[in-house]
């Protein structure tokens, strides 16, 4: 968790978890030669709210360690994001302790979490009914940068290192009201457990979030290996994976692939349950040809012939379906009908010589030097952040500012295909082609385009 030297931020409420947190990083802090900050956040939604940030100001004063406080609306938070205090408060509270740690240089960001509150977690998850991940409890260390020091003391432990130090910590009354599900269990249902079925019941929830802990650690890099290969297209806030090689893996490496997208585009979205996640497959599994999906926060899935489209979009217009993700493989030469976007292509390979009338070529007729591409080839619409390398022009060019010097109407830009090869823009159907795949004086063989304006609705 810790090297020599860090700066560390403490996450200190002013309770017995978090006083006890800052007591023994005070202890180590000598000799692991760090630099420490307390951050407490005033929720304000008890009487004593007040009290308890001028109690955490003077442990850190005394101690001489810079305090960093912020006082928040968190019910008015609640009802913005329509979260539960709970995660109101949890959302508040890491923003700033983010933020205090990006403008005063801290490296670590420690919290007080401990084994019962791991144990609670866990038990919690069950009620719920999660998965594996869900099982491995509070993680250790999280992004590599959120550390829980005392995750493998039990909370008694903690209260004995107080009293038997003349420790002084404040008793938050929120605990003792079971109109949370947390509190219940932690004030009912554990103690029922402990005393009725399995007086290790704590010792048994922690071993059991340690073993999916480290299966979770594990398998990770498995989900990984396997998006990488489903995968066709990642930009932004979309992707595209492609629906065969889906459908080849088992039902459980799918199931944790479409969790794992649907963080990659949306880290922070919330309300995707188990059920939304089995509605995605069902729909890998389905031979129909399209279909979308609507899924909270936001979140659009698109089935589209051979591939699975993932967009954290606001849902468009009918009107505006040019605006959202597509994407094609083509692997040989042939016509290319994309029925789906409107989009009919000829595309044929010729000798140099049968090439004629060089000087109409532009726009909607593109020839290339056919040992210049190699397939197969991807059409997408352009996406911003696109570069290519336009025909006459050194070095490249982002495509929206070719758009603005061709003199492009915005209308005309939405949905504007692409064509690709090796992960580099060969052509911008519709204008111009790349400066690398032009022709040449050592050209032989010539790869021709034709964009057919009968057949397109571009």
């Amino acid at each position: 968790m810790l090297s020599p030297h860090e700066a560390v931020l403490l996450g200190v409420s002013g309770g017995s978890d978090s006083v006890a947190l800052f007591h023994i990083m005070l202890e180590i802090k000598t000799l692991y030669n760090l630099r420490l900050g307390v951050a407490h956040v005033n929720h304000g939604l008890r009487d004593e709210a007040d009290q308890d940030e001028f109690f955490v100001k003077q442990l850190a004063d005394q101690a001489g360690i810079p305090f960093y406080s912020v006082k928040k609306n968190v019910l008015e938070h609640k009802l913005r994001l329509k979260e539960s205090i709970e995660e109101a408060g949890r959302t508040i509270r890491y923003a700033f302790f983010e933020q205090i740690s990006h403008d005063h240089g801290f490296s670590k960001i420690a919290l007080g979490h401990h084994a019962d509150d791991n144990a609670e977690q866990v038990l919690m998850q069950i009620i719920r009914g999660t998965g594996v991940k869900g099982l491995s409890g509070i993680p250790p260390v999280r992004d590599k940068w959120i550390i829980r020091p005392l995750i493998q003391s039990r909370k008694q432990q903690l209260i004995q290192y107080l009293h038997q130090n003349s420790l002084d910590f404040v008793i938050d009354s929120s605990n003792n009201d079971n109109q949370f599900l947390r509190n219940r269990i932690r004030n009912e249902l554990l103690p029922l457990l402990e005393h009725h079925y399995n007086p290790n019941i704590y010792n048994g929830l922690n071993r059991l979030a340690d073993i999916c802990l480290h299966e979770e650690n594990w398998l990770e890099p498995l989900i990984q290996n396997a998006l990488n290969h489903a995968m066709l297209y990642h930009k932004s806030h979309d992707m595209c994976l492609s629906l065969p090689i889906l459908q080849s893996y088992h039902r459980g490496m799918r199931r944790r692939m479409i969790r794992k997208v649907l963080h990659e585009i949306k880290p922070n979205g919330k309300q995707i349950s188990f059920d939304h996640i089995d509605q995605i497959d069902d729909l890998i599994q389905k031979k129909e040809g399209v279909k979308t999906i609507d899924l909270p926060n936001d979140i659009y899935i698109r089935k589209d012939q051979a591939q699975l489209f993932f967009i954290a979009h606001k849902k468009v217009s009918h009107s505006d379906k040019k605006k959202l993700p597509y994407l094609f493989m083509i692997e040989k030469i042939g016509p290319i009908h994309l029925s789906d976007i409107g989009l009919f292509i000829e595309m044929s390979k010729l000798s140099f010589q049968d090439v004629v009338d060089i000087t109409s070529i532009g726009g909607d007729l593109a020839v290339m030097d056919y040992d210049q591409v190699v397939f197969p080839l991807m059409i997408r619409n352009w996406q911003p952040g696109d570069r290519f390398c336009p025909l006459g022009i050194n070095g490249t060019q982002k495509i929206k500012k070719y758009f603005i010097n061709q003199k492009i109407p915005v209308h005309k830009r939405v949905g504007c295909p692409v064509l690709i090869s090796q992960n580099t823009i060969i052509w911008l159907i519709g204008h111009r082609i790349s400066n690398r795949v032009r022709l040449t004086s050592k050209t032989q063989n010539v790869l021709r385009f034709e964009v057919k304006h009968n057949n397109t609705k571009l």
